[in-house]
């Protein structure tokens, strides 16, 4: 990253970029970045090719011809899954994009056995986005107080930490929320943060899951309520809590293995406490029920991305479907 960073200041770039990794926010922000660093804000010389939205002769098209009156073409590919399968064709386009042109593939994904992952790496740059520890997270929240003028002592610092850090997006949400409530005094106490940041969504998931695995049926659903009202987009919550039943799928083949919890906490690339928390749970499923609401996730999401379901109403059909054990 501080490569990049480097790069987005002189305005040195790569011929391609692969940015993956489990941390989005990073991996968002880094595409806009050299976006915005490459094209100087020109639309012109610019296109978005989404998942929905890839054809390699579309792409060809696109980024073998010349800019107009500018340096670069710029061209920005999102999950796509091309580097989770066989994609020479991609590969050969990669290994013979013009000198004129910038690609940045931002993938969640990538296995560095696959052609197009190593033509990249041979002839660009790639990033993996991890996921930032502790400390680099508690570092992140003192810079961003000092940058808004705003105090905040340590302990206050691992509180907000500890309340939201299952991912650098929902910090900053809440981080914008506690600078408005302090504005005034522009001090930042661990009531402060106790009063105003939401609890960590990653808990409230784990306690619907509860609610679900004891057929709670109007608990989980109260829950899932509460985050809707938190401002929680229904198909965030839906993934959230698809790949809670995948990582249960997980811990439970981990710990047939004979895993201590920390080996499995650095197996799944989750915090000790989180690691923890699922090995308590996992118990109070069988693999045959966690692969079935695992599918049952997947096909409400597909069923609303369909147009066939409002999202709200297809995750609430995905949890009473599994708090109902169906």
């Amino acid at each position: 990253m501080k490569e990049l960073n480097a790069q987005i200041k002189d305005r040195t770039f790569a011929r391609v970029y692969l940015l993956y990794g489990e941390e989005s926010y990073l991996r968002n922000y880094y595409a806009k970045a050299l976006m915005k660093a490459v094209t100087q804000e020109d639309t012109m010389n610019c296109a978005v090719f989404s998942e929905n939205d890839i054809e390699l002769s579309a792409f060809r098209d696109f980024t073998e011809t010349l800019p107009f009156f500018a340096d670069y073409r710029f061209a920005l590919v999102q999950d796509s899954g091309l580097f989770t399968k066989s994609a020479e064709d991609w590969a050969e386009c990669i290994a013979n994009l013009p000198e004129t042109t910038v690609v940045v593939f931002n993938e969640e994904k990538a296995d560095k056995r696959t052609k197009l992952f190593k033509t990249v790496e041979k002839v660009g740059r790639v990033v993996e986005m991890k996921k930032p520890s502790e400390e680099e997270l508690l570092n992140w929240v003192l810079a961003r107080c000092k940058a808004n003028g705003l105090k905040i002592t340590r302990s206050a610092a691992e509180e907000f930490v500890m309340r939201t850090s299952d991912n650098m997006e929902n910090m900053i949400s809440e981080f914008e929320k506690l600078a408005s409530y302090v504005d005034a005094t522009k001090e930042i106490r661990i009531e402060d943060v106790q009063t105003v940041t939401t609890l960590w969504i990653q808990n409230r998931i784990f306690q619907m899951m509860d609610a679900m695995a004891e057929g709670r049926e109007k608990n989980a659903l109260s829950m899932y309520y509460d985050l809707l009202a938190l401002k929680e987009p229904p198909m965030r919550i839906l993934f959230m809590v698809g790949k809670l039943i995948r990582q249960l799928l997980q811990t439970k083949e981990l710990q047939r293995l004979g895993m201590s919890a920390d080996a499995i906490a650095k197996q799944l690339a989750v915090r000790p406490f989180v690691a923890k928390k699922l090995l308590g749970q996992a118990h109070r499923f069988t693999e045959e029920q966690l692969t079935t609401y695992s599918k049952t996730c997947i096909e409400m999401e597909h069923a609303v991305k369909r147009g066939d379901l409002a999202d709200k109403l297809g995750a609430e059909l995905a949890f009473v479907k599994i708090a109902r054990r169906g």
